[in-house]
């Protein structure tokens, strides 16, 4: 009887992740050196795609013919102070028209949603992971980003689900 209870709870707990995380799609990237600044340098680790966010709160969705778009990032400090870190500043482009959508939330990495701020700091000679929200639209693959006004590429390795 016990060994049900544990199964069930395990189980119970897998289903809850899922919820709780939702379902994207999830693409690989070559991972490139990017600038934030002098001082602050980040990496694309990965994207995802999905129509949904579920939190504890609660779920978003992406407004009709939109979808979120997820940049999970790696952002290193190099200076020895404290940085401003502004997610704003942070921009998808939609590859036919270069129309910019901007991050609209900035989340803590996890196994579970966890919101972050868009305007944020980074400590000296520091490194934080976060994943960047944009709606963008739903039969566009992200490309390109801008970060500062400096426009990048985003290469997806072969292996990627495109």
């Amino acid at each position: 009887m016990a060994c049900f209870f544990k199964k069930t709870t395990l189980l119970s707990l897998l289903i809850a992740t899922l919820l709780i995380t939702g379902c994207y799609t999830s693409y690989s990237v070559i991972v490139q050196n990017y600038k934030y600044d002098q001082d602050i340098g980040f990496t694309i680790d990965k994207v995802e795609e999905g129509s949904n966010i579920s939190t504890g709160n609660g779920s978003y969705y992406a407004k009709k013919g939109f979808k979120f778009v997820f940049l999970h990032t790696t952002l290193t400090n190099n200076a020895n102070e404290l940085k401003k870190l502004d997610f704003a500043n942070f921009y998808l482009l939609d590859p036919k028209t270069h129309t910019r959508y901007k991050a609209e939330f900035a989340m803590m990495e996890g196994a579970f949603n966890v919101w972050g701020h868009v305007n944020s700091e980074i400590q000296k000679n520091d490194t934080k992971r976060r994943k960047l929200v944009f709606t963008f639209p739903k039969d566009e693959k992200p490309e390109m980003f801008s970060v500062n006004d400096v426009v990048y590429n985003i290469k997806y390795s072969a292996s990627a689900n495109n």
